[in-house]
């Protein structure tokens, strides 16, 4: 059959594409959200729901998905975790110990390291937390049984490599994927290094500024949040996940919706006017 328009899979028309419709989803949710406490809360019910059904998969049971993995209606327990780590800072502290609890069942490394070092942050100083959390990366690096993250150290180099011939415009959405080995599998294993190889300098210094402009932004539990998913993203590739890629449009607008309320002094963007 024809059609009138087909969504490109790979390269830079995909990538355009792709970052245009979350722009406008982003400014479309902030909008129309009625505040950002409107948005947290969804958050929160979605990665409450999906740890009920990943608790349905550890007991055996699974009616929708045919996944092996404890991974809620997400397709692998990574991102699920990295929605556990997203909802963390939104909620009360018995939710968190559930949340904390579910990341120990679903065995998501990338939550449990978060969710610890977001609780240390908030008790101890920049120094001791960044010898600390040092200390756990080197504790994971030796118990690491499956070589997850010395599959990092396969997968860097050959990727850094690649991004050295064209640095500053990269090789597009999807090319790294396409020419996947069995041994490196098909994801870069950080964020940012994919977006060097995706779109250069040109994608990852905008990036590094909205990264730069929520560090410096008041603190709110939604800030907390982004940072979380944005030091995920140092050895995760979150983005490459539509279902991530929509949690994370939904906790930018609820930050921007923060952001001015802050500004306003008033509980919601329509009352700014």
């Amino acid at each position: 059959g024809c059609s009138l328009f087909t969504m490109p899979e790979r390269g830079f028309p995909a990538l355009i594409l792709h970052t245009a419709i979350a722009l406008l989803a982003l400014w479309s949710l902030t909008v129309a959200a009625p505040s950002a406490q409107w948005i947290q809360r969804r958050i929160v019910w979605l990665a409450l729901f999906n740890a009920g059904y990943g608790l349905l998969q550890k007991a055996g049971y699974d009616p929708i998905l045919t996944t092996h993995q404890i991974s809620g209606l997400f397709s692998t327990k990574t991102q699920l975790g990295m929605l556990l780590l997203v909802a963390f800072p939104l909620v009360s502290r018995w939710v968190r110990i559930a949340l904390a609890m579910m990341a120990v069942v679903a065995s998501s490394w990338t939550a449990l390291v978060g969710i610890a070092g977001y609780w240390v942050s908030q008790r101890l100083r920049w120094p001791v937390w960044m010898a600390m959390m040092g200390g756990l990366a080197g504790v994971l690096c030796l118990a690491d049984h499956h070589g997850r993250l010395w599959a990092r150290g396969e997968t860097w180099p050959v990727l850094l490599g690649q991004i050295a011939w064209s640095p500053l415009w990269g090789y597009g959405l999807g090319q790294w994927e396409s020419q996947a080995t069995f041994s490196m599998g098909p994801w870069a294993y950080s964020a940012y290094l994919a977006a060097l190889h995706i779109g250069g300098v040109i994608l990852l210094a905008p990036m590094l500024w909205v990264g730069w402009r929520i560090w410096t932004s008041s603190p709110s539990p939604s800030r907390a949040s982004l940072l979380l998913l944005a030091l995920a993203g140092m050895v995760q590739t979150p983005w490459h996940f539509t279902r991530l890629g929509i949690v994370t449009v939904a906790m930018g607008a609820a930050w921007q919706l923060t952001q001015q309320e802050d500004e306003c002094g008033l509980p919601s963007l329509s009352a700014c006017g």
